[in-house]
């Protein structure tokens, strides 16, 4: 089964990000995701005996919740040729944190992942129409929305018709402590 771990974006934020995405259709061609997660570790295909030692192993890592907050947008690989465009997420450091600590936990059991950046896609990019307007959108400042991350999924990915569907297979809770 393919799995991935992922912290969502509580979803009465959907509709901020769905009216980015409906701005970006206006100049570009693309699939936009129906859901908004921050992946914060793609496993890949796993058999059942692979995923019962990582839920165990996840059950151990301990990370304060905390507070995030919407960024700048961007493309990857750049602004001038875009393949996926996405809106960042902070605090970086934290954010960057609780992932290492997924990799670490897992190392022996799924592929390191060597560069991470905060994001959440809002479109795969099959065209452009105009270059430069989708520059100057994309350097204009966004709202800065924050949220509570108080937990982190264990996700499989299902394709079903045209996109996949998330079914979550277990939560684990991050630490209640001061928020930061």
């Amino acid at each position: 089964m393919r799995c991935f771990i992922a912290f969502d974006i509580p979803e009465k934020y959907y509709n901020y990000l769905q009216d980015i995405q409906n701005q970006l259709k206006k100049n570009c061609k693309g699939t936009t995701p129906y859901s908004f997660h921050l992946t914060l570790k793609f496993l890949g295909n796993i058999n059942e005996k692979k995923l019962d030692i990582i839920q165990k192993e996840l059950n151990l890592i301990e990370h304060k919740s905390f507070k995030a907050q919407f960024s700048n947008l961007g493309a990857f690989p750049s602004i001038s040729s875009p393949r996926v465009i996405w809106i960042g997420l902070e605090p970086y450091k934290i954010i960057q944190e609780l992932q290492q600590k997924i990799e670490q936990t897992l190392n022996y059991y799924s592929k390191f992942s060597e560069r991470f950046h905060p994001h959440i896609t809002l479109m795969r990019v099959k065209n452009v129409e105009n270059k430069a307007k989708l520059k100057e959108f994309l350097q204009t400042k966004q709202e800065q929305y924050s949220f509570q991350v108080s937990y982190f999924t264990l996700y499989q990915s299902k394709p079903s018709d045209k996109k996949h569907i998330y079914i979550p297979l277990q939560t684990y809770k991050l630490e209640n402590k001061a928020n930061i």
